[in-house]
Parts: C-alpha cells; structure tokens; sequence
C-alpha cells in the first residue's frame, strides 16, 4: 500500500535495508503458511477474520464455484473493500461471485453466530485468523477465542486455525524497528505464552482440548477443533 511504502522510505534512512526487507518477508511467509492451509483444506466453507484488503477468498471464489468464502472485518474496512471489488468486476466484466460474502463485523463485540447463521451450511468449515490475534492482549484473546467458540459450538466440522509468536532474544536494532512500526501503525504487539506447552494448557483451560499445536519459525501454529 503506498502507508507502507511511505513507513518503508522513511525507515530505510534509519537502519539497514536488510533489516527491514526481513520483517516484510516474515509477513509475506506467514501469508503463505495461510495460503497452504487452505489449499491443503477440505473445507467447503472459509471463513477469514479481519480480512483488511486480502484478495485471497475473493480470487478463490471464482476458482472454487461450489464452496462458500466469508471475509470478515470492520464496517468501514468492508464497505470500501466490496466498492473496490465491485469496480473490479465491473472493469474485468465479471460478474460478482455468489459464493462470496463480506461481513461486518467486530470480532470482539459482536457475535459471530449471529453474523454468520444466515449464510453458513452444516458442511466443513475453515475458520482462519491470520496476523490478528497478536494484536490482542490477554482478556481480549480469552473474549476472542469464547467468540470463536460459538461458531465451534453450533457447526459440525468446523476448525479454526491462527498462530501466536513466542519470545525469543532479537538485537536491540530489530527491537527498535519493531518500536518504530508500532508507533507508526498504532498497532501493539502482545506475546501471551512462552512455549508450545504453555498454550495447550491455555487452550484447554477453556474447554478446547482438541487442539493441534505446531512449531515453526518462532511462530505457533495452531487448529482448535469441534
């Protein structure tokens, strides 16, 4: 996005080019982990929260006419996305694919149940929360996953998958530039558990003991099951 580039020609006068294109490429792998989720997925219905701009569903809606795609975020940030691809389709003369829906929703206050039983089926489903959940500290994760725990709750088949960082020792520059990003996006980071044993105990502390745990890249990877 042109935020971006401006954050990225700013930083770029600071601290080495290497130590920034790092950061984008931690964020353009943890994009693909997504992308093979699903791609590796026998869901036919994909919910993504807090989509932001992602075209990830909307592209996969015209490759995949049987199955359902949801994109969930913010009033605002829905609105603007459905005109943009509205014009889109419009210019590409396309039609807007049916089996693809935009919600409004805020995933902390508003319950999701509500927001998707008028669209969902009782066939398998895919719940993806990707970049989200390290943005929320620690009451506002125990609100989110109870959220989540609805949908779990009234479907069958349904799996919900997102990841979490762990603590890990970074250079004093790496942490400053993490300092930077966070006061320019006015986004915090929160890192809640310590290891992949800490966060089992977590998750089963709040009655989801069907969990799949997996370790990679200082990040954990992880599927909470029906």
């Amino acid at each position: 996005s042109s935020k971006a580039w401006r954050y990225y020609n700013f930083m770029k006068f600071i601290f080495p080019e290497k130590s920034i294109l790092k950061i984008f490429d931690d964020r353009l792998e943890l994009c693909r982990k997504f992308d093979n989720k699903v791609k590796n997925s026998k869901a036919k219905q994909i919910i993504e929260l807090a989509c932001g701009y992602s075209l990830r569903s909307f592209e996969l809606s015209f490759k995949n006419p049987s199955s359902i795609y949801i994109d969930i975020d913010f009033d605002e940030v829905i609105k603007h996305k459905k005109k943009v691809l509205e014009q889109i389709c419009k210019d590409e003369t396309i039609n807007f694919p049916k089996n693809y829906h935009l919600i409004s929703a805020d995933v902390l206050n508003d319950e999701l149940y509500n927001k998707l039983k008028g669209i969902l089926s009782r066939r398998s489903t895919l719940i993806l929360a990707e970049g989200l959940t390290s943005y929320f500290d620690n009451l506002q994760y125990y609100q989110f996953l109870n959220n989540v725990k609805g949908v779990l709750n009234k479907y069958p088949y349904v799996e919900f998958f997102s990841h979490e960082q762990i603590r890990k020792q970074r250079s004093a520059s790496y942490k400053l530039l993490r300092s930077i990003i966070t006061l320019m996006t006015h986004n915090s980071s929160y890192q809640k558990f310590k290891s992949q044993e800490d966060m089992e105990k977590y998750l089963k502390s709040l009655n989801m003991p069907k969990c799949k745990i997996e370790l990679e890249n200082n990040q954990m990877f992880y599927s909470i099951l029906n």
